[in-house]
């Protein structure tokens, strides 16, 4: 396990300090890369969450040894015995934590924050505390041509989103916006044997609630 932390970090300072926020931030990566597995694999997100997730497995170290490097050379020539050096200290861990997070974020297409998703009485109930880009809501296969009927209802406290719904050749069959709240239903022309796919999609939209009948 030490090694392959090496492999990816690189080996640990010689600092003390230094070599106990190097393992607090490798732990941290490896919890975010369980978690953010387990995420992709359960919600079946779209694919453009899997893209900001591998971002992050490259990122987070290469900018992680970037910032430990800088600092490791700054601390060679300060004095340990000064009070400056320990605020000069604390303010280079604010910035190696800080820019690790705001960088990853800048290059993140796709952010979903507490998502939650459940079937109750055959109503697909769907909360997202906030979304910026494209989340993947639900599969439909379809196995006879026909007219597909789906009530909803939506609700956005602040922003507006997008519901779409899209054929395996990623064209869009149907759209709505969403805004404050609203009851609706998607309908299209579905073709025999084929999966759509029902996503959110928006810039940035926060307390996102969407329900789908799904007993039709």
């Amino acid at each position: 396990m030490i090694t392959l932390v090496e492999k990816i970090f690189g080996k640990p300072p010689a600092y003390t300090i230094l070599r106990v926020f190097y393992w607090i931030y490798a732990v941290f990566y490896f919890i975010a890369l369980i978690m953010g597995g387990i995420s992709l694999f359960t919600l079946a997100e779209h694919w453009g969450n899997s893209v900001s997730f591998l971002l992050f497995l490259i990122l987070y170290p290469l900018l992680f040894r970037l910032f430990f490097k800088l600092l490791e050379t700054l601390l060679t020539h300060l004095n340990f015995k000064k009070r400056k050096t320990w605020f000069i200290m604390g303010g280079g861990f604010i910035v190696i934590f800080g820019g690790i997070i705001v960088s990853l974020l800048l290059f993140a297409d796709n952010v979903t924050y507490n998502y939650s998703k459940a079937v109750v009485n055959g109503q697909l109930e769907v909360t997202i505390g906030t979304l910026k880009g494209s989340t993947e809501i639900e599969d439909i296969q379809v196995y006879q041509s026909s007219l597909v009927s789906i009530p909803f209802e939506g609700a956005v406290s602040e922003g507006t989103a997008d519901l779409i719904v899209k054929d395996e050749d990623d064209v869009i069959m149907w759209e709505a916006d969403l805004a404050s709240s609203q009851e609706n239903e998607i309908t299209f022309q579905a073709q025999a044997d084929t999966m759509y796919v029902i996503l959110l999609q928006t810039e940035e939209a926060k307390e996102l609630h969407l329900t789908l009948d799904l007993t039709n």
